[in-house]
């Protein structure tokens, strides 16, 4: 599936946002959520690369953020980048998980049409006036699964 220009945006979005957000408020309210939706975001509509440069600014964002409130040291910013870099491997989790189902999901996919192609029979050219498509790879409602494309 490809996603449309802007989605790929909204993990960069999100990361300005919570960034934003936490310098400009008060040290009780965060704006880490913003932070860690950036990463898992960036691991379901982006690549592995990407995800892993989405989760290493979170966790340096936080550094800078643990630094500047004068938590680093201490329990609070320890836990703060805890769980920046738990973030970043939940993302990097859901990446990977997304790439192996594309993956089978490709396979089976395969499989099916090589086995349409094998059992079905050859259409004919024509048929009255109407041509017919031979590839039933290309033919869209074989992909889609008959049901009228994707």
């Amino acid at each position: 599936m490809t996603w449309p220009r802007y989605v790929s945006f909204a993990p960069t979005a999100l990361i300005v946002a919570g960034t934003v957000w936490n310098v400009l408020s008060p040290r009780e309210y965060w704006g880490d959520p913003l932070l860690a939706a950036a990463v898992v975001a960036a691991g379901a509509l982006l690549s592995l690369p990407h995800t892993v440069a989405a989760g290493a600014v979170v966790v340096l964002v936080e550094l800078a953020l643990t630094v500047k409130d004068g938590y680093f040291g201490h329990v609070v910013g320890t836990l703060t980048l805890t769980d920046a870099v738990f973030t970043a491997g939940v993302g990097i989790g859901v990446n990977r998980v997304i790439a192996r189902h594309g993956r089978r999901l490709e396979a089976v996919r395969s499989v099916a049409e090589a086995a349409q192609r094998a059992v079905l029979p050859v259409p004919p050219a024509r048929v009255g006036p109407l041509t017919v498509q031979r590839d039933l790879g290309q033919c869209s409602l074989v992909r889609g699964g008959g049901e009228g494309g994707p």
